[in-house]
């Protein structure tokens, strides 16, 4: 499911469309929070919600694989600590928070952490705190995970040209 633009502030129970594995939410500039029970999604794309309490993610109970981009409010490793399915972690273009978690505790399945545009130091005291998980500072841009979101929807869905 694919939700761009509107004047959404927060998005609840996602569980009730069970058959829900995909959800890109993008360009929702007033989405503060994703609450209720959430499970299902296995795959998320979040671009340019810029108000967005991203510790709501948290919500988020199977999500296996999660894209952000563009959350200028601050985003921390430990908002991420309540999915324990969490296999890659992908933060493009967002304002890190510094801070020393070892989400690899939490989410024992993971093993890529890419984070773009934030301060070598950031990047070292992720990857010093994260044994076994590759930490990356890429300098990927929206387009480039948008085109690899779409995709991986494409090949899921068989149905894009």
């Amino acid at each position: 499911m694919q939700l761009w633009g509107g004047r959404i502030a927060e998005i609840a129970h996602i569980s009730n469309v069970p058959t829900l594995r995909v959800l890109t939410l993008a360009g929702h500039k007033h989405l503060q929070l994703l609450t209720g029970n959430n499970s299902g999604p296995t795959w998320m794309l979040i671009q340019d919600c810029k108000k967005l309490d991203v510790r709501s993610i948290g919500t988020f109970e199977d999500v296996e694989h999660i894209t952000i981009t563009g959350i200028k409010t601050g985003v921390s490793l430990s908002s991420f600590s309540a999915l324990s399915k969490l296999q890659t972690l992908s933060l493009l273009q967002c304002r890190m928070i510094p801070e020393t978690v070892d989400l690899k505790e939490h989410a024992p399945l993971l093993k890529k952490i890419m984070i773009s545009d934030s301060p070598e130091s950031i990047l070292r005291s992720v990857s010093m705190k994260n044994k076994n998980v590759i930490a990356a500072n890429g300098k990927m841009r929206m387009s480039t995970a948008l085109r690899v979101r779409i995709s991986y929807s494409c090949f899921v869905f068989r149905g894009c040209r």
